[in-house]
C-alpha cells in the first residue's frame, strides 16, 4: 500500500565521524557530528571520565608549562614510572603516582635540548635511555631521583671498534632521537666530535651492548630532503622519518643493511606526530592527514573522513607543532589545535581512531568545560598491558588518566566537572530524496543505567541546518522501565548493558513532522552517562512533490 506505515532502523553507528557534511558523502553508518561519545557493542555510549593522576608538579615550571613528550616506562617489577619533558625550562619531571620531581644528573636537574620534542626515550630492560640533543645521554632505572650520565661518544678513548671483543664504556652518542631495535640501541640526528651536528645520520650500537659503539657504524640519509625527525622500530626494520619522506633500514650492520624508501611525499614534521602500536606505526603528514604503516606496506591514509578538518580555517596550521599522536587503550589519539567556536593556538580537541571497528572509525573528545586540551600522551606501553593511560594537561601543570571512571564527568582539580555529549544522525530519507513523508514518533533503544538519564533530541528537515523542533527522551534507572516526555511509562521491557546494567528499553519520542528528509541531533544530559543501541524511524509516504 502506498500509504502504509514503514520503518527504517539506524542500529549500526560503526562508521563513526565523517566531517564531509554533505548527505551524499556520508556512509549509512556514519555521523557528521560526534562529541564525547564512543562505540560500544554496536551502539554508542558516553565516553569514560578523565581524572587527575599523580601529585603536584614542582613550582619550577614557573618558566611555563608546555610539555612536549611523555613516556610510560614499564619495569619487570610492575613499578611503572611516568616521565615528561617540559619545554620552557627543558627539564624532565617524573612520578610513580605521587608528586612529580625533577630528574637529576650529576646532582643537578637534567636539562634537555632535543628540538621541539625536547627529549626522546627508549626502554632497554629496566633501563630507560633518554637522549636530549647536545647533552649527555641519560640511563635511568625508573625509580631513582638520579639518572646515570653516559659520557658522550665520540672520544678517542671510548669508541669500541672490535665486534669480537666489544668494550662497554658506559658512553653513548648524543642525539635527538633514540630507539631500541634488533638487540641494539639506535640514535639519529647526532652530535659528534667537536660538537659537529649530523642531522641526517643514523648510528647503532654493538649487539646487546648499548654502551659500546663503533666509529664506522652509521648511515647518512641525505636524500629525501630535510633533517631526520624521528625513528621508530617496526617488525624487522627501523622506520626513519623526515618532514616529507620516510625510509626503512633493514639489517643490523653495515654489510647486511638495506635502505628502502617508504614514501617520497609523506612524512612527519616532528617526533610528536609519530606513534606506534604493537602492529602499526601512525604519523600525521602535515598538512595531508593521518597515515598508518603496517609491516612493509606503503602509508595508507586513515583520516579521509576528517579531511575537512585539516583544510578548515578553524584548524590552526600556524600552531602545527602543538599536535600530538598517542596510542592509548588500543586506539589512536590525535590532539589538535581545533575548535568549532574559534581559532585556537594549542591542542583543544582530541580525535580518537579505533582500527578494530568497521575497518577504522573516528570520534571526537573534548575535556569538561574550561579544562583545555590534552597532549602529549604517554607512550611506551605499546601492548597496553598497563591499565593506566595518561595525557598531559595543556592549560595547567598536571597529568590525567583517561578512561578512568564510568562517570560523564572529568576531575582535574579535585572537583568533578560534567562534559557535554552529542551525536548527530546522517540525513534519513528512506532512499527517496524528493518524496515527502509524514514522520511518526521514532523509537529509541536506550541502554540501561544505574541512574536515570535524559537526552534532548533536535529535529532538522530537508537538508537544512536549523533545528525546527525539540523533544526530550527520559530513561529511568534499571528496574524502572522507560518514560517519555510527559513522564508516562512506555512499555515494560528492559534491556541489559554489560557496561551500564539493567534499565533503559524502548523509548518513544515525539512526531518529527512532514518533510522529505530528517536528521536528529541528540544531546545527552550534562554529567550523566547514557547509551543508545538503535533508532527506529517510522513514516508514511505522500505524493511525489
Amino acid at each position: 500500500m502506498a500509504n502504509a506505515l514503514r520503518q527504517l532502523k539506524l542500529d549500526d553507528f560503526s562508521g563513526g565521524l565523517n566531517l564531509h557534511r554533505s548527505q551524499f558523502t556520508l556512509g549509512p553508518t556514519e555521523s557528521p557530528a560526534m562529541l564525547n561519545v564512543e562505540f560500544s557493542s554496536g551502539g554508542i555510549r558516553t565516553r569514560r571520565g578523565w581524572e587527575r593522576w599523580g601529585g603536584a608538579v614542582p613550582a619550577s615550571p614557573a618558566a611555563g608549562w608546555n610539555p612536549r613528550t611523555a613516556f610510560l616506562h614499564e619495569r619487570a617489577s610492575g613499578a611503572d614510572s611516568l616521565i615528561i619533558a617540559n619545554e620552557p625550562d627543558g627539564k624532565l619531571y617524573w612520578s610513580m603516582s605521587g608528586d612529580f620531581a625533577a630528574l637529576k644528573a650529576n646532582s643537578v636537574d637534567a636539562v634537555c635540548s632535543a628540538g621541539v620534542h625536547v627529549a626522546d626515550y627508549a626502554s632497554w630492560g629496566d633501563t630507560l635511555f633518554i637522549v636530549r640533543g647536545d647533552e649527555d645521554v641519560l640511563a635511568w632505572d625508573g625509580v631513582s631521583v638520579q639518572a646515570e650520565d653516559f659520557s658522550a661518544v665520540p672520544d678517542a678513548t671510548n669508541w669500541s671498534p672490535d665486534y669480537l671483543a666489544p668494550v662497554s664504556t658506559s658512553s653513548m652518542v648524543r642525539a635527538n632521537f633514540v630507539a631500541s631495535h634488533g638487540g641494539r640501541v639506535w640514535v639519529a640526528s647526532t652530535f659528534e666530535k667537536n660538537g659537529a651536528f649530523y642531522p641526517h645520520r643514523v648510528r647503532w650500537s654493538h649487539p646487546n651492548q648499548p654502551g659500546a659503539w663503533r666509529e664506522d657504524d652509521y648511515i647518512d640519509i641525505l636524500v629525501g630532503g630535510g633533517p631526520i625527525t624521528g625513528i621508530v622500530p617496526m617488525a624487522d626494520h627501523l622506520l626513519v622519518f623526515k618532514a616529507s619522506s620516510i625510509f626503512a633500514i633493514y639489517g643490523y650492520d653495515g654489510e647486511s643493511q638495506q635502505l628502502v624508501n617508504v614514501s617520497w611525499t609523506k612524512g612527519a614534521r616532528n617526533r610528536q606526530l609519530i606513534a606506534r602500536s604493537e602492529s602499526a606505526c601512525y604519523f600525521m603528514s602535515f598538512s595531508d592527514g593521518v597515515y598508518s604503516i603496517t609491516d612493509s606496506q606503503r602509508p595508507q591514509e586513515i583520516s579521509v573522513s576528517l579531511r575537512p578538518l585539516v583544510s578548515s580555517e578553524r584548524f590552526n596550521k600556524v600552531a602545527g607543532d602543538n599536535q600530538w599522536l598517542g596510542w592509548l587503550g588500543k586506539r589512536l589519539w590525535w590532539a589538535v589545535p581545533f575548535s568549532w567556536d574559534a581559532k585556537v593556538d594549542d591542542a583543544s580537541a582530541v580525535f580518537v581512531f579505533d582500527p578494530e571497528i568497521s575497518g577504522g572509525s573516528w570520534t571526537m573528545f573534548e575535556a569538561a568545560d574550561g579544562a583545555g586540551g590534552l597532549g602529549p600522551f604517554a607512550q611506551g606501553a605499546y601492548s597496553q598491558s598497563s591499565i593506566d593511560m595518561f595525557g598531559c594537561l595543556r592549560s595547567q601543570p598536571g597529568v590525567v588518566r583517561v578512561e578512568a571512571t564510568e562517570e560523564a564527568k572529568d576531575q582535574f582539580d579535585g572537583v568533578l566537572v560534567p562534559f557535554e555529549t552529542m551525536f548527530t544522525t546522517r540525513w534519513v530519507d528512506a532512499g527517496y530524496t524528493d518524496l515527502t513523508k509524514r514522520w511518526k514518533r521514532p523509537t529509541f533503544v536506550a541502554g540501561g543505567a544505574s541512574v536515570g538519564y535524559r537526552f534532548k533530541v533536535g529535529v532538522r528537515r530537508d537538508f537544512e541546518n536549523p533545528i525546527v523542533r525539540n523533544f526530550e527522551v527520559v530513561v529511568d534507572s534499571k528496574g524502572v522501565g522507560a518514560r517519555y516526555g510527559s513522564g508516562a511509562v512506555y512499555g515494560g521491557g528492559h534491556i541489559y548493558s554489560s557496561t551500564l546494567g539493567y534499565g533503559g528499553g524502548l523509548k518513544k519520542g515525539s512526531s518529527l513532522g512532514t518533510m522529505a528528509a530528517t536528521q536528529l541531533k541528540i544531546e545527552g544530559q550534562l554529567g550523566v552517562a547514557w547509551s543508545l543501541s538503535s533508532i527506529v524511524f517510522k513514516y508514511r509516504s505522500r505524493r511525489l512533490t
